[in-house]
């Protein structure tokens, strides 16, 4: 990979707001936290996804099986960190509920969506 290529640096790009959201969305999902090591997980799988999308589309230029096989493999392993950081988000999000340190991630959610249905309520 070249972290000149304008292709992959878009990519990139991709990825860091990909990643962003992603940490958003499971932490309110999770009780509003996250682990630095669930964040490290959403990073990778974000790094993966996106080197993996910058591969296949050289994949098709090119005509390379092996590059094409590289961008099924980052696929793959970025799907299993993503579930990965949801399993232990959630694990972690019911220890802390059950040392009495927030709540569950379906009470997270609940909130959070109610939350922004009453701001749509009140801007229109």
């Amino acid at each position: 990979l070249n972290a000149a290529d304008p292709e992959y640096r878009r990519a990139l790009g991709w990825a860091r707001r990909y990643r962003a959201r992603r940490v958003r969305e499971l932490a309110i999902q999770h009780g509003g936290e996250l682990s630095a090591g669930v964040c490290a997980m959403i990073t990778s799988s974000a790094l993966d996804m996106a080197a993996s999308r910058y591969l296949s589309a050289l994949a098709a230029r090119t005509g390379d099986p092996a590059v094409m096989a590289q961008a099924s493999k980052l696929g793959q392993s970025s799907r299993q960190q993503e579930l990965t950081a949801l399993d232990v988000a959630a694990r972690e999000a019911e220890t802390r509920k059950a040392a009495g340190g927030g709540m569950t991630p379906n009470e997270a959610l609940r909130l959070a969506l109610e939350a922004e249905e009453a701001r749509a309520r009140v801007t229109t």
